[in-house]
């Protein structure tokens, strides 16, 4: 992928990115092939005319898995590896997404109740593999374009670059990237608000529910080296109550901007941790997102 090419923006509509249900079911070479045909799309859309966005996107695959980081030349590719390779690609096809809202609410004898809306959605429409031209042909699905293309303002959708998601290594960091992404505030550092998430929130996001239910092992399984490479290989950082922050950092004589340090990581994780009045377990992360 030429330089310009991995600094192109992708669009996603941010209650997507914190929804437990956008990308748990990929993997992350599935993962990847998504982000990059979101890319793909935008680039084809036309938003004076509506059109574009479910235009037939053909892809040299010898390209493709050079773009999306493979170490290995298609051409040197096994005949088993590249059915591999097809099939997994493919399964996006089988795959879909749920965007869930609270927004519907009726009054009966017992008083009120808050209904869910549920929207489904499928990654792409259309996938074919020629082998003979060595090319991928596949086709966005028309319904999911408000979801992945930009038609509001920017603030309303996570942006981001196949530069930044290709550095991140494994389908954890990438979807906690995003996910942190959509939370960030492009002013000074003192001006970001705290979010919070709950520890099972996370899980669901990531696909882990009912998996490290201890949250030591959670914290140094999943959400220790996800952050790490967040908050040292991306444009955005990650922490929690700034001033106790501060105080960890200074008192540990840690850099705040020592973003390779592993500490540091630690640190800014322990600033997020809030426990449970009771139990005194960590229950849930508050959070503050930052551009660098």
């Amino acid at each position: 992928m030429q330089k310009y090419e991995l600094e192109q923006k992708g669009y996603i509509d941010t209650r997507f990115t914190r929804q437990t249900t956008a990308f748990k079911s990929l993997n992350e070479k599935e993962l990847d092939l998504v982000l990059y045909m979101i890319i793909k799309a935008t680039a084809n859309y036309n938003r004076q005319n509506d059109t574009g966005w479910t235009d037939l996107i053909s892809v040299d695959i010898n390209k493709l898995v050079e773009d999306l980081g493979h170490h290995t030349a298609w051409k040197d590719y096994s005949c088993d590896r590249k059915d591999l390779v097809y099939e997994n690609y493919k399964s996006v096809l089988r795959k879909s997404f749920t965007i869930i809202d609270e927004a519907y609410v009726e009054k009966d004898k017992t008083g009120k109740r808050k209904y869910k809306t549920y929207e489904d959605f499928t990654y792409f429409q259309y996938f074919k593999y020629i082998p003979e031209k060595n090319t991928i042909d596949v086709r966005m699905a028309e319904d999911n374009r408000r979801v992945f293309c930009r038609l509001q303002e920017e603030e309303w959708f996570t942006v981001y670059t196949m530069k930044t998601m290709l550095n991140l290594n494994g389908k954890y960091s990438k979807i906690l990237y995003l996910f942190f992404k959509s939370y960030e505030n492009k002013g000074r550092v003192n001006d970001v608000a705290h979010s919070s998430k709950t520890i099972e929130h996370l899980r669901e996001l990531l696909g882990v529910e009912g998996k490290y239910k201890e949250y030591k092992i959670f914290k140094r399984d999943i959400l220790l080296p996800a952050i790490y490479e967040i908050n040292s290989k991306t444009d955005i950082f990650v922490n929690g109550k700034w001033d106790s922050f501060l105080d960890s950092i200074e008192m540990n004589n840690i850099k705040k901007d020592d973003y390779e340090n592993k500490e540091l990581t630690k640190l800014a994780i322990k600033s997020m941790e809030m426990k449970n009045t009771h139990t005194r377990k960590v229950q849930t992360l508050t959070f503050r997102v930052s551009q660098k």
